[in-house]
């Protein structure tokens, strides 16, 4: 993108930064929320979260159930998801929120959990 021209015109540095940022926020801020959404779905579902662990073939169907039910933004962070989903099930398969009283991020367009406390469930 440094080097690239549209019409003979870069990008200014502004607009490099700008762009930077976005995928700071897009790759980053959506992914954690999506994550921290769907730790407290599994965990209020516990019969969900056995499904994936008996089948880690469903995952990426669940990652499409969660954006729709619960996404931090009205799109994206599936791969990242289904990746953090297939690890995070396969080395704490039972884990459990520490308090069930998750404190939610109040964000505008961002929904996720300030912090999401968990234990090995062991």
């Amino acid at each position: 993108m440094i080097q690239g021209e549209v019409h003979g015109e870069s990008l200014t540095q502004r607009e490099l930064i700008g762009f930077a940022f976005l995928l700071l926020v897009a790759g980053n801020e959506t992914t954690t929320n999506l994550i921290s959404n769907a730790a407290v779905q599994l965990d209020r579902h516990l019969d969900q979260r056995q499904q994936l662990l008996d089948n880690p073939a469903l995952i990426p169907n669940a990652v499409e159930e969660f954006l729709r039910f619960d996404s931090p933004v009205q799109g994206l962070a599936r791969l990242e998801a289904r990746v953090a989903y297939e690890e995070l099930l396969s080395r704490l398969p039972h884990y459990r929120l520490k308090d069930s009283r998750v404190e939610r991020l109040c964000s505008g367009p961002i929904r996720g959990a300030v912090t999401l406390p968990i234990s090995t469930g062991r």
